[in-house]
């Protein structure tokens, strides 16, 4: 973590996502969490300096990720609408296909049935359009809504 202080107060924000790609994963399998925030945090920030909007998005993605495992579901949310936004914005279909679902099955563990059926429908269309094995998820879910 030191050393991705170091990277991004000297703006060496392309040492800064390689790091944060490189650790992201390993901190949280390790169980640290606040760290694994902070390090994909720091890592939106350099995708934003890099002008990368793929990584922003993943990123940002990641980091809702983080948030819902640590029931913190409101942020979670902002961050995978940001991420939505993101990959429409460049026409990444899969990775707006995985946002509305992490959205939709968030939105269905708190109870709003209407905003879960809207993301997972959507994430369903899409995720049949490009083939993906992940259509099933979400067409499982959608099927608990009822």
């Amino acid at each position: 973590m030191n050393l991705l202080a170091v990277c991004a107060e000297q703006g060496l924000w392309r040492s800064v996502q390689d790091l944060v790609w490189a650790m992201e994963d390993y901190l949280d399998m390790q169980g640290y969490w606040t760290e694994r925030m902070k390090a994909i945090e720091i890592g939106v920030k350099a995708a934003q300096e890099l002008d990368d909007r793929r990584d922003e998005g993943a990123f940002l993605g990641n980091l809702g990720n983080a948030y819902s495992d640590l029931g913190q579901v409101e942020r979670a949310i902002e961050s995978y609408e940001q991420a939505l936004a993101i990959a429409r914005e460049i026409g990444d279909r899969r990775g707006e296909a995985i946002r509305s679902h992490n959205t939709g099955d968030l939105y269905k563990d708190q109870g709003n049935i209407p905003l879960a059926r809207q993301y997972l429908e959507q994430s369903l269309a899409i995720f049949e359009e490009i083939k993906s094995p992940y259509a099933e998820e979400s067409r499982r879910l959608l099927g608990e809504l009822g």
